[in-house]
């Protein structure tokens, strides 16, 4: 993601209950178990306002920890969907139940679908501007909350092998610092996949509104 950096893409982007949440996550247990709360508004403007990620958690774990969270527990009962990791049915069943969410779909498929995506909303500014960061109505259409530090130092060190050693048999980024990535890519792809047309995002009609209970 050679475009995203902090100057432009990190902000206080905190919870905002008059928008539409949800959650995507990416498995592991040596490896990282990662949560991201993300949102968007009206104009598709998406922005992260929660991260977990934790080492060494069982899905029972992993669940609970969110709940007993002081910040993000309170957020569950808005969350609308979780777009999981499709690798583990058995986690994403068991947060959906935990956190009382419905499990969405078309997480998986090409990882470099979810990527463009990504990029995609990296780098768009306003329809009417080409991607000039020197304009002064320009601005991302990804914004991450400052305290979602791993999201932020992956999507900045996520990249492709660039030496013979490092090639892994694909054309695919390094299977390095992109846990956060890869479940940032599960919200892209179960959320917009369907709704890009012509290299832009087709503009949704989200009902705006606060959200007490299911």
């Amino acid at each position: 993601f050679k475009d995203f950096d902090e100057e432009s893409h990190v902000a206080d982007k905190p919870f905002d209950p008059h928008f539409p949440l949800y959650i995507c996550t990416d498995y592991g247990f040596t490896n990282p178990n990662v949560a991201l709360f993300v949102q968007h508004d009206i104009w598709d403007n998406v922005w992260v306002c929660g991260e977990y990620y934790q080492h060494n958690r069982t899905p029972e774990e992993f669940a609970r920890d969110i709940v007993e969270d002081p910040k993000l527990g309170p957020m569950l009962r808005y969350a609308r969907m979780l777009y999981p990791d499709p690798e583990d049915p058995g986690a994403s069943a068991t947060l959906a139940q935990k956190w009382r969410v419905t499990i969405g779909g078309s997480t998986g498929g090409r990882l470099q679908d979810r990527l463009d995506l990504i990029r995609r909303w990296v780098g768009i500014g306003p329809e009417f501007i080409e991607f000039d960061k020197d304009h002064p109505d320009w601005k991302p259409r990804l914004m991450v909350d400052r305290s979602c530090v791993n999201l932020i130092r992956e999507m900045q060190d996520y990249r492709y092998p660039e030496t013979k050693s490092e090639l892994n048999g694909h054309e695919n980024p390094m299977k390095k610092d992109d846990h956060a990535p890869e479940a940032l890519g599960r919200f892209f792809g179960g959320h917009y996949a369907h709704t890009v047309a012509r290299g832009k995002a087709k503009q949704r009609t989200a009902k705006i509104g606060s959200r007490n209970g299911r």
